[in-house]
């Protein structure tokens, strides 16, 4: 094993050895499975104590998510032009009146809501020293799925992220932060759906 090879692995070794493991749940309000085989698909704002850029990214990562696992017919809100329906009516959990606005003025026939939220924020990404007492930073991802042509909810799954360090973690030097505990999540979230769609 040449030097460059020895250096690479103790590096490696080193970084995984000092890294704050997260550990994700998955919640289900709902059966697990979807059919994406068929329908128009529409993706709504992201919900949540985000910047304008988190949201607009994690809509993009579903969008591109549910793209690569062969929905074709899938949109952007942003991208769509609605005539008869105010921004601000698209919540995480629609009203059945916008549901039936949206029946009844366009073609879209499923849309999905993600809401991502920052819980605790107690650890820095880079932890010098251990903390004084048990800390942990915390987030939480939902995503659900609404038909339209039902005025319903047919999907929803609940992913919360943690990672927690005590006092005697000493040896701990990088965390993940509450912003990448949401992308973590919103990641298993999007392949537990690809795991059991129909597709």
């Amino acid at each position: 094993m040449n030097l460059g090879k020895i250096i690479v692995y103790i590096s490696s070794t080193i970084l995984i050895t000092s890294c704050a493991i997260p550990n994700y749940n998955h919640r289900y309000k709902s059966p697990k499975g979807l059919d994406l085989r068929t329908g128009k698909w529409l993706v709504s704002y992201v919900e949540g104590n985000l910047t304008t850029d988190e949201s607009k990214m994690l809509a993009k990562e579903v969008f591109r998510e549910f793209k690569e696992i062969g929905v074709d017919s899938i949109q952007l809100i942003d991208n769509v032009r609605f005539d008869y329906i105010l921004p601000d009516r698209f919540r995480f959990l629609v009203s059945t009146q916008t549901l039936d606005l949206l029946h009844k003025t366009t073609d879209f026939n499923y849309m999905i809501g993600v809401k991502a939220v920052r819980i605790k924020d107690e650890l820095a990404s880079i932890m010098i020293d251990p903390p004084y007492k048990e800390s942990e930073n915390k987030s939480k991802v939902e995503i659900v799925v609404h038909d339209i042509d039902d005025r319903e909810k047919i999907y929803h799954q609940t992913i919360t992220g943690t990672v927690t360090l005590d006092e005697e973690d000493d040896e701990v030097i990088f965390t993940k932060s509450t912003k990448g505990l949401i992308e973590g999540a919103l990641k298993r979230g999007l392949k537990q759906i690809k795991k059991y769609a129909a597709y």
